[in-house]
């Protein structure tokens, strides 16, 4: 900790794209500048390299940021958004715009008919029982509620003016096609009456039966809408990022991007974080393209997290879920120094912590690590304390642990 592993990676960064001075031709024969990965466990730690990057000098047109939770204002210009809204006006031919356009616009439609279909099932199965707007529409579009209203009226069941009181005594919100067929279902006979619930009843079913046979095909236009947009927007997001000399991205959204990832094809991936990525994301990280690995991070401080206590290497079971790729060949490598395929660089000298810290974990985790002198040896004393380091103890038991947890507290 405090030896500068981010900047050494952020001059590693520099130092491998000025060596790409010559173009370099892509798995598609087509030539462009060496594109690099950079992967990082936290949204933070992705901004504070990126951010790190740009301060060093390089130009934020050639940093692409994939993810919508970047904090930084340093970094913000990086986002693919706004490379869309630098470059949207001239990427891709009047076609192509005009299809995204096309597939948008059925995309939007698609949905609005989604929502109305099912407001309309709602409606029709559960507001107002046999009197609701969506049964009432129906028949008043059937003209069986104005039929079966003029038959009652012929036979005398229902007075000329009591049915024009009642409209007028209607509640004002209310529509008047509710109204009438709150009026027909109780101006015959109890069994009439119980005829005509019955008849509503079914004409519930036939809205229900007819907005879900709509709503299938509606849902089919959606789908496909969506897989064109999908499609040109994943072509498009393609273009940005081959445009870019450097990608960033979470390593989560690395594994949800795997396709996008595979398709720009970098040849050279860089893992800030290592020691806490697990080996799952890592992969997804990788495409039949790279050729380049670099892990940067510390194998001695936290593990990747997992949800499972049981999945941990402190279970003993075998899974070690939560040791690391970088961990497992931090090991190798101490193991086989000379070992074929990869190399392990250390960094010795600390520069953050005070002299009475660094001699703590030099005892515990880092032998051989070096102080900077004097730069960590004058910090001024902690105000208001008598030493500058305190360490506390207590008596009280630990909770949790064990196979439901993955940690244990002091409440």
């Amino acid at each position: 900790p405090g030896t500068g592993k981010t900047y050494v990676g952020v001059q590693l960064v520099r130092a491998l794209l000025k060596a790409a001075s010559g173009p370099q031709p892509d798995q598609d024969g087509n030539h462009q500048l060496l594109l690099l990965l950079l992967v990082t466990y936290t949204n933070h730690a992705l901004d504070q390299f990126l951010g790190d990057l740009i301060d060093s000098g390089v130009p934020t047109d050639k940093i692409v940021r994939i993810g919508a939770r970047s904090k930084s204002e340093k970094v913000e210009p990086c986002l693919i958004r706004h490379h869309y809204e630098r470059e949207g006006h001239t990427r891709g031919s009047g076609y192509s715009r005009f299809r995204f356009a096309k597939a948008r616009t059925a995309w939007k439609d698609a949905g609005e008919v989604i929502s109305g279909l099912a407001e309309t099932i709602r409606r029709a199965r559960y507001d107002g029982g046999r009197s609701s707007k969506a049964v009432a529409m129906f028949a008043i579009q059937q003209k069986r509620v104005q039929r079966h209203l003029a038959e009652d009226v012929a036979s005398g069941r229902i007075a000329k003016n009591a049915l024009k009181q009642k409209k007028k005594q209607a509640k004002q919100e209310e529509l008047p096609c509710v109204t009438q067929l709150k009026l027909w279902l109780s101006s015959g006979t109890p069994r009439a009456n119980a005829k005509r619930r019955a008849l509503v009843d079914k004409w519930r079913e036939e809205i229900v039966a007819d907005a879900t046979q709509e709503l299938r095909s509606a849902f089919s236009a959606y789908q496909v809408a969506a897989g064109e947009l999908m499609e040109m927007r994943a072509t498009q997001d393609r273009d940005i990022m081959r445009s870019a000399s450097i990608i960033g991205m979470t390593t989560s959204g690395a594994a949800r991007m795997q396709s996008l990832v595979r398709s720009v094809a970098p040849p050279v991936v860089i893992v800030e974080e290592a020691g806490e990525v697990l080996e799952g994301h890592l992969l997804a990280a990788l495409n039949p393209s790279t050729e380049h690995l670099i892990l940067i991070g510390d194998n001695l401080q936290l593990r990747p997290k997992i949800e499972e206590y049981k999945l941990s290497r402190f279970s003993e079971r075998g899974f070690d879920l939560d040791v690391s790729t970088f961990e497992r060949l931090v090991g190798a490598l101490d193991a086989k120094p000379q070992r074929p395929g990869g190399s392990l660089v250390t960094l010795a000298s600390q520069r953050r912590m005070r002299l009475e810290i660094s001699q703590v974990i030099r005892r515990a985790l880092y032998p051989e690590l070096l102080d900077h002198l004097p730069s960590v040896a004058n910090y001024p004393d902690v105000r208001g304390m008598a030493h500058n380091m305190w360490f506390f103890d207590h008596q009280e038991a630990e909770s949790g642990g064990g196979e439901a947890h993955k940690s244990y507290s002091n409440k």
